[in-house]
């Protein structure tokens, strides 16, 4: 019963980022503008990637070493990849802040509000590099069944991580301090924040589900013709799927943010659903509840 209440709450949570989203659809650019360059920095490393038949091994796991010429490769690939990512959903996280909190966002102020924090950005692309590698190079040398172990730890921090960019983005914290808040906004909620995301990805994933069943029956006619175009369709379709999925998610964090930190629901949400995201526990002195910290 907990547990559905719970999703309850998150599919909420959801349909107010709807409500927000749908009132300023610009802010769908964000994730556009970060696919492209995802996109971008995919194919400039490939040729490198591909040409190092060490390194391809190293990642395949069929290779316990590496050079460190490819190590340094890698390194600068997740990077470069973080950098991108982090540097476009700060800018989203700026503009869905400014929503959530009454005013009027614009594409020039979060682009503007990305940069301002561009030292932070880097620094915290440079740590996420860094996990990710060691990480990677940790999987590489332990046996099968303790690579469990390095996936659990690679979950444990990115939900540590969670609230991080929100938190650089809104306080100018550096990577380390960012950490430290994600981790006490984590810690005050029931998980909300979390479960919003897997409902998220769980409707789109069932709605991706479902342009699968027509490709299948047209291709059972054996109009290949028919099959192409429905297929480019289904693209596109995926394509604006997975973009919304990422706006939404940014925006719920935003709003989990916002009302981590200002003790009110933003514009938009419900402050009862808001306040049941948070665990109320009670002190160990007086009994009473609290929200927060």
């Amino acid at each position: 019963m907990g547990w559905w209440d719970r999703f309850s709450r998150g599919l909420l949570l959801i349909r107010q980022s709807w409500h927000v989203l749908s009132k300023d659809k610009r802010l769908l650019i964000f994730p556009f503008l970060s696919a492209l360059s995802l996109v971008a920095v995919l194919i400039s490393f490939a040729v490198p990637i591909i040409g190092s038949e060490k390194l391809q091994q190293f990642l395949s796991g069929q290779s316990y070493e590496a050079e460190a010429a490819d190590l340094v490769l890698l390194f600068l690939f997740y990077f470069v990849n973080y950098l991108v990512i982090t540097l476009f959903n700060a800018a989203l996280i700026s503009c869905a802040i400014t929503s959530l909190r009454g005013g009027k966002p614009t594409i020039a102020k979060g682009v503007q509000a990305a940069l301002t924090r561009l030292p932070q950005i880097v620094a915290w692309s440079l740590l996420s590099a860094s996990v990710g590698v060691l990480l990677r190079a940790v999987e590489s040398r332990v046996p099968i069944v303790m690579r469990l172990f390095t996936f659990f730890a690679g979950l444990l921090w990115a939900v540590a991580t969670y609230f991080a960019v929100p938190v650089m983005v809104a306080e100018g914290a550096g990577p380390v301090t960012a950490v430290k808040r994600s981790v006490e906004i984590i810690r005050k909620t029931w998980g909300e924040s979390l479960v919003s995301n897997l409902g998220i990805n769980a409707v789109f994933s069932f709605g991706l589900f479902l342009t699968v069943l027509p490709a299948m029956i047209i291709g059972s006619t054996g109009n290949n013709h028919a099959l192409l175009i429905y297929l480019a369709v289904a693209i596109v379709f995926w394509l604006l799927i997975a973009l919304v999925a990422s706006a939404l998610m940014t925006i719920t964090r935003s709003a989990i943010y916002c009302y981590a930190t200002d003790g009110e629901a933003p514009s938009g949400f419900d402050q009862d659903s808001l306040a049941n995201a948070f665990r109320r526990r009670r002190t160990l002195l007086g009994g009473q509840s609290q929200i927060g910290g």
